[in-house]
């Protein structure tokens, strides 16, 4: 058993990836996806309501016989740190946003969304807390154990473009349907006019 932890700032679609991941129904909170909010058109596709990490999702982490996906911010992730460490097996997937290009991306969600931040927000805070050396470190994983994909990368249209699904579930040793996959994504791109960014 491991748990799967997606790190990604703000409005990165964070909560999409882990739904995406939910498609394959081995992890045990595969449940958790929702699919009529992609169909009634939410921008936002949250699992659950409130924030991503409580002492409830922990603890099913830390008591699931079978592979549980955890997910949140920095912030979030950071409060249960030391709970997260005890975890003896996990693997982290980390959003980044290094390029500019990503960066150009993020904020354009983010004001779409309402959420406006510091002029110094995406250059010089967010982009390193997005590293995979952050969750080796602070985290204490292995470099085999975290895998990046970089925003632009993932929110690109067609999610064969980059084999996002494919190295996904090679990392993972998941098997997510790619075609299902790909519904969800063309959905959530349109609900959040992701095209018009590219």
């Amino acid at each position: 058993m491991s748990v799967v932890i997606v790190a990604y700032p703000p409005s990165g679609g964070g909560n999409h990836l882990k739904n995406i991941l939910c498609l394959d129904p081995a992890f045990a909170n595969s449940n958790d996806l929702n699919r009529d909010n992609y169909v009634q058109g939410d921008r936002e596709v949250h699992s659950t309501p409130g924030r991503n990490l409580h002492d409830q999702r922990i603890a099913e982490a830390e008591s699931a016989t079978r592979d549980y996906i955890l997910h949140g911010h920095f912030g979030e992730l950071a409060m249960w740190r030391n709970r997260i460490n005890a975890i003896a097996n996990k693997r982290w997937i980390v959003l980044s946003i290094d390029s500019t290009r990503d960066k150009n991306l993020l904020n354009s969600r983010q004001h779409q969304l309402g959420q406006f931040g510091h002029e110094y927000y995406l250059t010089e805070e967010q982009p390193y807390l997005y590293h995979a050396d952050i969750y080796q470190t602070y985290f204490t994983s292995t470099p085999e154990n975290v895998y990046t994909i970089a925003l632009n990368d993932f929110w690109h249209g067609d999610l064969g473009h980059y084999k996002i699904i494919e190295q996904l579930n090679n990392f993972l040793n998941k098997n997510v349907d790619v075609s299902q996959a790909q519904v969800l994504h063309r959905h959530w791109h349109t609900n959040n006019n992701i095209i018009d960014f590219y």
